[in-house]
């Protein structure tokens, strides 16, 4: 709300009935917050994937307008206040580009930084993690590749460039996704992007400076 994003749209899928139970409940003590807030249900298509689940999003008319940027963030990812600004900052600074290519966000780090960030060196030596690889055009960074990273193969002090789960898409790239999926098997919002990259589309990669981080709610602390 304190960035104000609208409409903010929920999709869900496992435990949909009680997610939106409490949204609705939620919104009672706040109506201002009733306006803001669309919930979509993905029904069956959840089970095929998050890639899926967010596609159901196409079949809302009130969500889904041509011209319209969307911001992806996973349902189970909460984000530094700061680090969700400066993503903000760096949409507005590259809003032509976004508009023609959607963006992808992440940040150089190196593994022994992201055991300090998290305190589980053990956990985090058998995490893969989501990376991206980028090239140069003009002034700009695009997505070469975005892969998976075994921590158990990365020495202490090598730096990557990790992914920060929060993508901003354009209606014309969900579109793509949609015929993507409909012929492929694909599951994941990234496969998806690795396909449409080796198709021609280009996806802006923009580099997230700040030192604040984002955290799976899933992962045992």
């Amino acid at each position: 709300y304190r960035f104000g994003i609208k409409p903010i749209v929920i999709v869900t899928g496992y435990l949909g009935k009680q997610i939106e139970k409490n949204i609705i409940s939620s919104q009672a003590k706040n109506t201002s917050k009733s306006e803001t807030i669309i919930i979509i249900n993905a029904g069956n298509r959840y089970k095929l994937g998050p890639l899926h689940s967010f596609l159901s999003i196409t079949g809302n008319k009130q969500v889904f307008k041509t011209n319209e940027l969307f911001l992806v963030i996973p349902g189970d990812t909460i984000f530094d206040y700061k680090l969700m600004e400066e993503i903000l900052n760096l949409l507005k600074e590259n809003y032509d580009e976004a508009n023609q290519n959607s963006i992808i966000f992440y940040r150089r780090t190196t593994k022994i930084a992201l055991n300090k960030e998290t305190e589980k060196y053990k956990l985090m030596s058998n995490r893969m993690v989501s990376c991206v690889r980028t090239k140069e055009k003009g002034s700009k960074q695009y997505v070469k590749e975005i892969y998976n990273r075994n921590m158990n193969t990365s020495s202490d002090d090598e730096e990557f460039n990790q992914i920060i789960p929060a993508f901003i898409i354009t209606y014309d790239y969900v579109k793509n996704f949609e015929d993507i999926a409909s012929k492929i098997k694909l599951n994941k919002i990234v496969d998806a992007i690795n396909l449409s990259i080796k198709n021609d589309m280009e996806f802006l990669a923009c580099r997230v400076k700040s030192d604040h981080n984002f955290y799976d709610i899933d992962t045992v602390l």
